[in-house]
């Protein structure tokens, strides 16, 4: 049987938060799953550490894991804490700030 999400255990009970650590002064990320269909990401950011303007070819969302961040869609800022969700549209432009320690889990959307 093909497996489709890599890194995390299958038919397991689990704390995404736990699955990824903070470190100091960086951004970390953990790729659960990507492909031409989805990308599944687990993030975590330092206080202050920030994701520069990107966009992508999909939708993207966003929960927050643990603590929280400010994200700015096309000059719009929205502030995420733990549990909330966002959605970015895909080709808008955002960035990502770190106002506290934070982890988040990424899923893009890719048309097909």
């Amino acid at each position: 049987m093909k497996k489709y999400i890599n890194y995390l255990k299958s038919e397991e009970v689990m704390d995404l938060s736990a699955e990824i650590k903070v470190s100091q002064d960086k951004i970390k990320t953990e790729t659960i799953t990507d492909n031409e269909a989805v990308k599944i990401l687990l993030f975590s950011f330092d206080k202050g550490k920030e994701l520069k303007e990107h966009s992508t070819k999909g939708d993207v969302l966003v929960t927050i894991l643990e603590g929280s961040a400010e994200f700015q869609i096309e000059n719009k800022s929205y502030t995420l804490n733990k549990n909330e969700t966002l959605i970015i549209p895909a080709g808008m432009t955002h960035k990502v700030f770190a106002k506290e320690k934070f982890k988040m889990i990424l899923i893009i959307v890719f048309p097909y």
